[in-house]
């Protein structure tokens, strides 16, 4: 196929874009079965986050919730429950 080059000769693996027919099969490079044109994959289909918003990324974290976040909730209701019990502890020592 190609007496000056002993890289080409029939049986010789096709070296993609270098514009020769190394395996002298008479295709060059894009024309030749044995390269294919590396497409990138295929984005990701959208997804929609889930309604109660658990799986979002948080910023500064590591990207998700921890189950049952609702330690806001629980920490209101302490609050107000000391603030309960203070001012009931206060009126007994003014009575």
């Amino acid at each position: 196929c190609d007496d000056d080059d002993q890289d080409v000769h029939p049986g010789a693996e096709e070296i993609c874009d270098d514009s020769v027919d190394n395996d002298c099969d008479g295709d060059i490079d894009e024309d030749d079965s044995e390269c294919t044109v590396d497409e990138p994959p295929p984005p990701p289909p959208p997804s929609t986050p889930p309604a109660d918003g658990r799986n979002e990324p948080l910023e500064g974290s590591c990207g998700c919730r921890q189950a049952g976040g609702r330690t806001g909730t629980w920490t209101f209701a302490a609050l107000l429950g000391l603030i309960f019990l203070r001012r009931r502890h206060q009126e007994k020592r003014a009575a």
